[in-house]
């Protein structure tokens, strides 16, 4: 019997005692995500490949809080500011979700982000959720999308900046 789980909660690593719950990326998900973001970059004027380190910035903010908005389910074990998270996007969606993107150390939004990205099969071959990827070596993920990195944002080369860009 093949068992799905709609859900994957993950210690985090940036933000020891959080751990954050996301929904699994769904090829519906993938295209909200993708159709988000590249109508955002198209209404700032912002390319893919900019040399501009603003851009570059810019879209690597982008793309963690589309990846948030859009798969972030729950956040425990943190407080900010003497608030707590525990259970509170789950309950109070929107509002707390706004509030956790304002306030949140950036480090966890980062890899919230990442995992949504490893999620959709962007910063690995392999993807939880599906069969391993073939042909991804000029970043195209076989969905009609391509990672592309972000110029100036992953000075490590680590690969895991990436824009979410339509194949073309």
């Amino acid at each position: 019997m093949f068992q799905h789980r709609t859900e994957s909660t993950i210690e985090s690593s940036a933000c020891l005692g959080v751990a954050f719950t996301l929904k699994r990326v769904t090829e519906g998900m993938r295209l909200e995500i993708s159709a988000v973001v590249t109508a955002e970059m198209k209404s700032r004027n912002i390319q893919h490949d900019s040399r501009n380190p603003l851009d570059s910035v810019a879209v690597d903010a982008l793309l963690n809080q589309v990846n948030c908005r859009t798969a972030l389910v729950d956040v425990t074990g943190l407080m900010v500011d003497g608030d707590l998270f525990d259970g509170l996007l789950r309950a109070n969606r929107p509002s707390a979700l706004e509030r956790f993107l304002a306030s949140a150390p950036a480090a966890l939004v980062r890899e919230i982000s990442l995992a949504v990205q490893k999620d959709f099969g962007l910063t690995g071959d392999e993807s939880k959720n599906s069969a391993p990827l073939s042909g991804t070596s000029s970043g195209n993920t076989g969905s009609g999308m391509s990672a592309a990195p972000v110029s100036g944002s992953d000075p490590g080369g680590s690969g895991i900046a990436a824009a979410i860009i339509p194949a073309q």
